[in-house]
């Protein structure tokens, strides 16, 4: 602590107290640049669509993996009381600029393939809620 004390004491005599907060505010939004985003996606299946809906599920899933600034992903599974299926789907990626570039990659192989997932997703009676979250130390 004394040692980073003094040492902020000397940078701030020989840089200035405004050079010092620029570096901060800088290194800050650095690390919130790089922060792992978590892609999670909740689907509600039909039981008649669930293979159908798992033939793509996995070739999703095996396209991402190759995708730089993939760090991991999870699948997790539950009947409703109707007997839909609820799958929900977790993927993490190293930074913003990984996920960004991922659906950018993604949509492209979408084109290339010529499938559309709106439709997909009426075809079946798939109903979808998606989001990107952050992981956090505390609460």
């Amino acid at each position: 602590m004394l040692v980073n004390l003094w040492t902020n004491s000397l940078a701030t005599k020989s840089l200035g107290a405004k050079k010092i907060t620029e570096y901060f505010i800088i290194n800050w939004m650095l690390e919130r640049i790089k922060m792992h985003q978590i892609f999670i996606d909740k689907f509600i299946i039909p039981e008649s669509s669930l293979d159908e809906f798992s033939e793509r599920m996995n070739y999703n899933r095996e396209f991402i993996k190759k995708i730089s600034g993939f760090v991991q992903d999870k699948v997790y599974k539950s009947i409703d009381e109707q007997g839909n299926s609820l799958i929900i789907t977790i993927a993490e990626w190293e930074d913003e600029l990984s996920l960004t570039k991922a659906k950018e990659l993604v949509q492209n192989e979408y084109k290339r393939i010529n499938f559309n997932p709106p439709e997909f997703m009426s075809k079946l009676n798939v109903k979808m809620e998606r989001g990107t979250y952050q992981e956090i130390d505390t609460y």
